[in-house]
């Protein structure tokens, strides 16, 4: 709180009237908004894990809240990018409404409104394959891809790590490769996907309006398909129908989104093998889930 209030009186030019702290809105950020003579303003702060690489994150959500907002997607307005005793920081303008966990908003009309947005912010020419600004314009983003797939398919060996912890089964070895190779063969586009599509990350304002909040989660990945991953199975549908994906092609691109969350699964395992250690076995019953779900 003191560093929120350091950063909003230096923003306003006086100490601030007041400031609260959100609670249970961020994963990754602790969310203040601040008042001075009337003016609101939300001020992002990292949570202690995620300090180093704060920075970037909020550098992408600027770029990518400008970006959507160009093509008529609402957001906030992103005022200032800064570093606070060594803390890096984001200002934003305050969007009033109720959160969209909290709203009476139809979901049908909310998924449908997602549809649209994410329409729009798909047409994003990118060209690179990743989660951070500098990956989204290099021109290895094809390659990358066939990277990301090549990988998981040449780690389908006798020697898995995940036949041990049960994700699959040596039998089922063939059919996973074939699901792989299938992807890997698809034509595809690169574009910037949101990630988290969610009520939590939405406000709908007094008109109605929806805001579409936290572009944390972006990445330069396959649209529509990972876009998908990330939105509940019963709201595909209305979220289609926003997008205007042609009826008679949903199930065709419905069994592509399933072979990559399949594909992801496997990756997020191994990534844990590598990386961190203490989510394996997390992680490894999700990816098992998820070929028992295909």
């Amino acid at each position: 709180m003191v560093r929120a209030e350091a950063i909003a009186t230096t923003f306003f030019g006086q100490p601030a009237d007041s400031i609260e702290a959100l609670l249970g809105l961020g994963s990754v950020n602790e969310i203040f908004v601040a008042q001075c003579e009337g003016k609101k303003i939300i001020v992002r702060l990292p949570k202690p894990e995620d300090r180093e690489r704060a920075g970037a994150f909020y550098e992408k959500e600027s770029w990518c809240l400008e970006q959507a907002a160009s093509l008529g997607v609402p957001g906030p307005l992103v005022l200032q990018l800064g570093i606070c005793d060594s803390w890096p920081f984001q200002i934003q303008s305050f969007a009033e409404g109720v959160n969209g966990e909290q709203s009476n908003l139809d979901p049908i009309v909310f998924w449908q409104t997602l549809g649209d947005y994410a329409r729009r912010f798909h047409k994003i020419p990118l060209t690179g394959f990743g989660e951070n600004l500098a990956e989204f314009f290099t021109l290895k983003g094809r390659t990358r891809w066939h990277e990301f797939i090549d990988y998981n398919l040449n780690s389908l060996t006798p020697e898995d790590p995940l036949l041990v912890l049960g994700v699959y089964e040596s039998s089922q070895r063939d059919e996973i490769h074939a699901h792989f190779t299938a992807v890997r063969q698809r034509p595809f586009r690169l574009g910037l996907c949101h990630g988290d599509l969610a009520p939590r990350n939405t406000i709908v304002a007094p008109d109605g309006t929806l805001v579409l909040l936290d572009w944390g989660c972006a990445e330069a990945h396959l649209v529509p398909h990972y876009e998908l991953l990330h939105i509940p199975g019963e709201h595909r549908a209305a979220f289609l129908d926003g997008y205007g994906w042609p009826f008679a092609e949903r199930a065709a691109l419905l069994a592509e989104v399933e072979a990559l969350a399949l594909l992801k699964s496997f990756d997020l395992v191994r990534w844990a093998l590598d990386r961190c250690p203490a989510r394996v076995t997390e992680l490894a019953e999700k990816a098992r889930q998820q070929r028992y779900d295909r």
